[in-house]
């Protein structure tokens, strides 16, 4: 398998196989990891349905109380009009809950950085959704703005936070956002497995 992607790293995995590919003009680097159940890739984020209910029922491991059915992320580094670099980080995360011993999925916090020139990390456009299954319907709840809540640690750090509105058990958590950051030395990690199962994660990182 071959891609050309110029200036551009991506990282994929899922829980059947996991993939890394790092182009540059010649270099192409593949490699197969992990073995578990084979899952189509289309579950990356097309619109919630009621079938995204019921994954809790395929063959995997759901003792921890949610699945994580898609992230995608992204690191961009862009020029600015100042003749500087800011990093941008994108992600796009649907989560499923299970039971309560995961409702702190539902709670969200970004930690900020401000430098001594007021320089600051933000976050742009947040947006979170709720989905339930009721009587056979999915409803929908967005997250306000006026949810969104900030704490400030000292003078140079901030949490920025939020918690996903009527989650309950066999809720299905859809949030996105963009960090900026003028700090290149503060680009966020990427963790493609955690305690959570994750059917699908991906990170791509571009590059000038």
């Amino acid at each position: 398998m071959y891609f050309f992607i110029k200036n551009k790293i991506i990282f994929t995995t899922t829980l059947s196989h996991c993939f890394m590919f790092y182009e540059r003009p010649i270099l192409l680097l593949v490699a197969l990891l992990c073995t578990f159940c084979t899952y189509s890739q289309d579950i990356k984020f097309s619109p919630v349905s009621t079938r995204d209910f019921n994954f809790s029922k395929i063959n995997i491991d759901t003792t921890e109380g949610a699945i994580v059915i898609s992230e995608i992320g992204s690191g961009t580094i862009e020029g600015t009009k100042y003749q500087t670099y800011s990093f941008f980080y994108r992600v796009h995360k649907r989560i499923l809950i299970l039971s309560k011993n995961a409702l702190d999925l539902a709670k969200v916090e970004f930690y900020l950085y401000k430098n001594e020139n007021e320089q600051e990390e933000k976050v742009e456009k947040l947006n979170a959704v709720t989905y339930n299954l009721v009587d056979g319907k999915i409803e929908e709840t967005v997250l306000g703005k006026d949810d969104v809540f900030k704490t400030k640690i000292d003078k140079r750090h901030t949490i920025e936070k939020f918690t996903m509105p009527n989650v309950k058990e066999g809720s299905i958590i859809d949030y996105s956002f963009t960090l900026k950051s003028d700090f290149l030395s503060h680009i966020r990690p990427w963790y493609f497995q955690s305690r959570y199962p994750k059917l699908w994660s991906e990170y791509s990182l571009d590059y000038p």
